[in-house]
């Protein structure tokens, strides 16, 4: 099965509050979160299940994640038949996929195996009702259903080992529990945020503030919030909220910390984190902490987490629209009243497919100016519509190899200065039925944002809609696109220009097939143009290169002749050589 994780269609996770019936993945996988489940066992007693009441805390499971295979022994089992490997299923959570035989049948195979709890992944498209059929009354075990893209994202864990999930309805399960999330945490604007409009704290602030639920059972009457935010180990800010509140069982509460800024942001990765504190010891810990970190970078601007060794977007998931058969368009919101102050250059984006491969597939990119007058979502004059779209710039990829789940950088035809307090989309537009556009884990969610500024994130656009419409959140506040736009300093980089220039001599020069390129010490996504002696750009390539790399280049494609070489480095540094063709 395809190596890239995919991840559901809609607005699928969601914060665990009263009353909710959850599926969480555990920390410490990448893909912790809450995911949407349909599931049996309902409170009105309406079932033909024997399976426990799911709203009841008291039926919770706890428990690690093993795909259950029968005697097809196939990788994705059925289920239809007595389970082939009990020994691995007992006293875990069963997962199988539907099909070919009644769900009450599957979840009895399954319970006699020994498992506490089965899943079913769905085989096409989002979760369903699921009937019991001829043996639901005789499974005593919970069953739920997941999407058949959310089981295409954890199967490659649940293969690995290790994956644990959280089953039921967490509220009142504990006693001691409270919790932050990141749906209840305000974070930076956006991860990462363009240096040169971070000089001072007009530029540039960071609001700090969470909201603290109580999950537990028992009332606490110290309860306090504290951030701390670091860089490269050193703190600075750590504040904590002044005076202890108490907090009901089921009750939340909001707490406002002051303001973070500087004057000068310094260029790098800032760990802000956010710690729920009182005088208890929780019995849920995943929840006590959460992460909202952000980046100060040279030249990408970003809503998703970017690697802070590669510098590449955190593609963790990828998804599309459901039955889309248009064109699909999802876009990142910026608007900056010191805008002129950058140049935009190019776009990052990954994408996977649920076709056999990638080759041949195309994606565009474009910079619209949103030429709609608004001040918030709140505001009458809002208007997301096509005509309102100014296009200034665009770029072009076609893939001309399966590059599943892998970052490709797109040039812009044109460089565009950015104007003051104007609105911008950036967007990467596509036609295909088969790809899936990444995105981050589920783990970063801008909810608490998007109430506090109450402006646009990351649209998304869905041409097959009857009413072809957008969508001001995409497919929600927790699904953030993988992008990254490469916004230039001019006047940071006229200075610092030749510090950035790597010198690189190829070899053997001239060539007939290869040409060996050593990278030196820099590594990440890199852009190769090549162009002829007329200026003419005749082979493009994206590659990851890693340190002290020799990097081989194919020329025998190319006519005899002198050629210009041009590399552009994550980092910001480039190279430019001259290389002779002599076939």
């Amino acid at each position: 099965m395809k190596k890239i994780l995919l991840i559901g269609l809609l607005l699928m996770a969601t914060a665990m509050v009263n009353a909710q019936v959850v599926f969480y993945i555990q920390a410490p996988s990448p893909l912790e979160g809450s995911y949407n489940i349909t599931y049996v066992g309902q409170a009105d007693g309406t079932t033909d299940w024997g399976s426990p009441n799911m709203d009841d805390p008291a039926n919770v499971v706890i428990g690690e994640l093993v795909m259950a295979v029968d005697g097809t022994a196939t990788d994705d089992s059925l289920l239809c038949e007595e389970v082939a490997n009990g020994d691995e299923v007992n006293g875990k959570i069963a997962v199988y996929y539907r099909g070919a035989c009644e769900f009450g049948l599957k979840a009895l195979n399954a319970q006699n195996a020994g498992a506490i709890a089965a899943v079913i992944i769905n085989h096409t498209g989002d979760p369903i009702e699921m009937g019991g059929g001829e043996e639901g009354l005789n499974v005593t075990i919970p069953v739920a259903m997941i999407s058949e893209l959310d089981g295409a994202a954890l199967r490659d864990a649940i293969d690995e080992g290790g994956l644990t999930a959280f089953f039921g309805n967490k509220s009142g399960f504990y006693d001691n529990d409270l919790g932050v999330t990141a749906a209840t945490a305000l974070r930076a604007e956006h991860f990462s945020h363009p240096r040169a409009l971070a000089q001072n704290e007009t530029d540039y602030t960071v609001q700090v503030g969470a909201a603290i639920i109580n999950y537990g059972t028992a009332t606490q009457s110290d309860v306090t919030l504290n951030c701390q935010i670091t860089l490269d180990g050193n703190v600075l800010y750590d504040q904590t909220s002044e005076s202890p509140v108490e907090l009901a069982n089921g009750d939340t509460i909001q707490f406002d910390l002051p303001t973070f800024s500087m004057e000068p942001f310094e260029a790098g990765f800032y760990e802000m984190t956010y710690n729920v504190l009182y005088g208890q010891e929780d019995e849920f810990p995943s929840d006590n902490a959460n992460a909202a970190n952000f980046m100060i970078s040279d030249s990408l601007f970003s809503y998703s987490r970017i690697d802070e060794e590669t510098g590449e977007a955190n593609n963790i998931t990828g998804t599309r629209p459901g039955a889309a058969t248009g064109e699909v368009r999802v876009c990142l919101e910026f608007h900056h009243a010191n805008g002129s102050m950058v140049q935009v250059e190019g776009l990052s984006f990954a994408a996977g497919t649920l076709g056999e491969e990638m080759t041949g597939e195309l994606v565009d990119s474009y910079v619209y100016e949103w030429e709609a007058e608004f001040t918030d979502l709140d505001d009458p004059n809002f208007d997301l519509s096509v005509d309102l779209l100014n296009e200034l710039t665009f770029g072009s990829y076609e893939y001309l190899e399966d590059l599943d789940n892998q970052n490709i950088y797109m040039p812009f035809d044109e460089i565009v200065t950015l104007e003051d307090d104007v609105r911008y989309l950036f967007c990467v537009s596509y036609f295909s039925e088969d790809l899936l556009l990444t995105y981050d884990s589920r783990t970063l969610d801008y909810d608490k944002n998007l109430v506090f500024y109450n402006q646009p994130l990351f649209p998304l656009y869905n041409e097959s809609d009857a009413a072809q419409q957008w969508y001001v959140t995409g497919f929600g506040t927790n699904i953030v696109p993988a992008m990254t736009v490469k916004m230039k300093d001019p006047l940071y980089d006229a200075i610092n220009e030749e510090a950035k220039r790597v010198e690189i001599t190829p070899f053997p020069n001239p060539t007939a097939n290869h040409i060996n390129i050593p990278v030196g010490n820099n590594y990440g996504q890199t852009l190769i143009d090549v162009y002829d002696i007329a200026g003419k750009r005749v082979k493009s390539l994206n590659v990851t290169t890693t340190s002290f790399e020799i990097l081989k280049v194919n020329v025998s494609d190319l006519d005899d002749g002198a050629y210009i070489f041009k590399m552009n480095f994550e980092d910001g540094s480039y190279s430019n050589f001259n290389v002779v063709v002599n076939n």
